[in-house]
């Protein structure tokens, strides 16, 4: 897990009107980023707290139902939609892939937090259509 954020090293300070994004790799590759966090009032409070968020995802990877291997991310349908997926179809008894929920087990006030945001996102999405 990362955390991006833009610093110039000439004037030493960060720039006024920029953002930060959050970052999850495996294998060197980019599999998840958070949206863009832009520097608002509370920039740092969220930053934080999407971070806290990332880090647990990582900690707390969920194991297949099924085969009981650590499940990948997987891209979903939607821009920036992700999940849990299994593809280690041999050692699925339905021959199937196995697949969980992003936020399976998050601590509930994280969930909220996160179910809040997505509210407010979508909110502001429906006022800008």
């Amino acid at each position: 897990m990362k955390v991006w954020t833009t610093w110039l090293y000439k004037d030493e300070e960060a720039r006024e009107e920029d953002a930060a994004w959050i970052l999850i790799a495996d294998r060197d590759a980019a599999r998840y980023f958070c949206r863009p966090l832009h520097r608002t009032k509370n920039f740092v409070r969220n930053l934080l707290r999407h971070a806290w968020i990332a880090w647990w995802r990582v900690l707390h990877r969920p194991l297949c139902p099924q085969c009981e291997q650590f499940m990948d991310i997987a891209y979903g349908r939607g821009i920036g939609a992700r999940y849990w997926r299994c593809d280690r179809l041999a050692n699925h008894s339905d021959g199937k892939p196995a697949n969980v929920d992003w936020d399976i087990g998050l601590p509930p006030k994280a969930k909220k937090y996160v179910e809040d945001w997505r509210r407010e996102r979508r909110r502001y999405l429906a006022k800008r259509r």
